[in-house]
């Protein structure tokens, strides 16, 4: 009997000892296999991706940017107009002083005079076998007097220029203003936010692509010299300091102008001559005397009152003479009129200078504000 109790007792021995060594095998196994506390925990956490947003700069530019320079064409094409405007009433006050001027001539004063001063240079032609102007002068003087001198004619075109200019500087600076509001402006939704250093930088950047961008266009005179100032500048101290800038800018295109409207004047006025069966000698007097004082724009006029000499030459002693001349005169400063607005096939008139000039203007703005806001992207 003690034997199988100590039997049953050695077997149960046994068996606690192979679930335990079990247990301890399965044990060991679990903690070799099962990831640790920071392990675990890190892997219950969800996998979390960090994106940087990218900045379309070109989006940003056609949403923000575009319409601002679009606007600046708007405001362009309306100063446009205001300076071919004012070219236009120059000449409608020059046309109303073509009736006095002919009165003038027709009065007794003055037709006694011209008939003398005729009949003075054709006895000198005879005479002494050379041209005499008496006549030519006196008619010269007097179409100053009433219609438009050299001088006259070269401060309405210096008016248009220098009005037409300061409008595009005005324009710029309104729309770098604009641009500096959608750009900074913590209520304006735009992708892209500048601090005042940030502008300041994008405005550098601006400015230094519009001058590498001009330093590709030609150099001429006319348009080159304002659209440089016109893109080129940006005025604080108000429309004074524009308007007297301006000025400057503009002396030395005036007098480029001028010497087209000279060669265009000096062609019409010896077409009309040959045409008439007149002398072309008046339109050369006329021309050297009225660039005189005041340059090629003078030489202009000065073919223009050519006509009016050949005229009063030709058919001063016809019952018609006022009426034709009236007609005659009319035509005349329509042509040249004609030649400072719309040009002819050889030169530009200011309308095509200034439609140019703001087209070139709105691609220098376009070109310039991609580059430098794609260049604040990168710093």
């Amino acid at each position: 009997m003690n034997k199988r109790n100590g039997e049953k007792i050695s077997q149960v021995i046994w068996d606690l000892a192979f679930v335990f060594g079990a247990l301890s095998l399965l044990l060991i196994m679990w903690r070799m296999s099962a990831p640790d506390k920071g392990s675990r925990i890190e892997a219950s956490l969800p996998e979390i991706k960090y994106q940087v947003k990218s900045i379309d700069v070109k989006a940003v530019y056609e949403k923000d940017l575009l319409p601002v320079i679009r606007i600046e064409r708007e405001r362009n094409e309306e100063a446009r107009k205001r300076a071919l405007q004012v070219i236009a009433d120059g000449f409608v006050k020059y046309r109303a002083g073509i009736p006095e001027f002919t009165e003038d001539l027709e009065g007794y004063g003055s037709k006694f005079t011209i008939l003398g001063k005729i009949v003075g240079d054709k006895w000198n032609q005879w005479w002494n076998d050379e041209e005499a102007h008496d006549t030519a002068r006196y008619v010269h003087d007097k179409f100053e007097e009433h219609i438009v001198s050299g001088s006259e004619l070269k401060r309405l075109l210096k008016d248009s220029m220098v009005e037409f200019t300061s409008d595009l500087v005005a324009n710029r600076n309104q729309m770098l203003a604009e641009m500096r509001i959608r750009l900074t402006a913590n209520d304006v939704p735009v992708e892209i936010r500048m601090s005042d250093t940030e502008w300041s930088a994008f405005l550098t950047d601006y400015q230094k692509q519009l001058d590498l961008k001009l330093e590709t266009y030609g150099q001429d005179a006319v348009t080159y010299t304002i659209l440089s100032f016109a893109a080129g500048n940006t005025f604080s101290n108000g429309v004074i300091e524009i308007g007297t800038e301006a000025a400057k800018v503009v002396t030395p295109v005036i007098a480029t102008v001028g010497t087209w409207l000279a060669a265009g004047m000096e062609t019409a006025c010896a077409t009309t001559a040959t045409l008439a069966g007149g002398s072309t000698m008046v339109c050369s007097l006329g021309g050297s005397a009225g660039g005189s004082t005041v340059g090629p724009v003078g030489t202009a006029v000065g073919f223009t009152i050519g006509m009016a000499i050949g005229y009063v030459v030709d058919i001063y002693y016809e019952k018609q003479f006022e009426e034709r001349m009236m007609v005659e005169l009319t035509d005349s400063l329509n042509r040249l009129e004609n030649l400072v607005i719309d040009g002819n096939l050889d030169k530009p008139g200011l309308k095509r200078i200034y439609t140019e000039i703001i087209t070139d203007i709105e691609a220098l703005s376009r070109g310039a504000a991609l580059k430098a806001l794609d260049e604040s992207k990168r710093r």
